[in-house]
């Protein structure tokens, strides 16, 4: 396959899943922004996190709450968990049955808030232990991740909230859960302060 042909199977890739996306996705978008302004309402705080390349996409969605989206507004509380390189480093080597994003969800959460996950068809441990800490803290789930989850399904509570992104290319997948991450943030601030139109 020549290199343009290829890029333009990306480029189909992509807008057959934003077209899927559109159809499937919505009323759990909305559902999705709708928790997370109750939480911010409340005092609660967002917590976030992703395994592996899902890990920038959570590191989107903490910028966009902390900083602004679309409007001039206040901070809003978010913490992208596993973004301290040298904590990750350290907890990797004295916890070897791999609680990295679980330890600090036990440390920083509590009832009340959020915890976002990102994680692809693969989950790894990691964000499984997570979501299981975040409910050891009485905390609600929302989870991105790819129609073929595997392990994650076995730990999620009948009240947190599940968004199956559409893509079968790896870079398809992380495109629509930008996508979502960034549809997220505009909703919240939508409810927050109203339109910026």
């Amino acid at each position: 396959m020549e290199l343009q042909d290829l890029a333009i199977a990306h480029f189909h890739d992509h807008l057959g899943a934003s077209a899927e996306a559109a159809e499937t996705l919505p009323s759990d978008v909305a559902m999705a922004a709708e928790l997370l302004f109750a939480c911010l309402v409340n005092d609660g705080k967002i917590l976030i996190c992703g395994d592996g390349h899902h890990s920038a996409n959570a590191s989107h969605l903490c910028n966009a709450l902390m900083s602004r989206h679309g409007q001039d507004r206040p901070p809003l509380p978010a913490i992208h968990i596993g973004a301290n390189s040298g904590l990750l480093t350290t907890l990797m080597h004295q916890n070897p049955n791999q609680e990295l994003l679980a330890r600090q969800i036990t440390t920083l959460g509590q009832a009340g808030d959020m915890l976002v996950v990102l994680a692809g068809p693969q989950d790894s441990s990691a964000v499984v232990q997570a979501v299981q800490a975040a409910h050891a803290q009485d905390m609600q789930a929302i989870v991105i991740s790819s129609q073929q989850m595997q392990q994650i399904d076995a730990v999620l509570a009948p009240d947190d909230l599940t968004l199956r992104v559409p893509g079968e290319r790896f870079a398809t997948l992380l495109q629509q859960q930008l996508m979502v991450v960034l549809m997220l943030s505009d909703l919240i601030d939508h409810l927050l302060f109203g339109s910026n139109e």
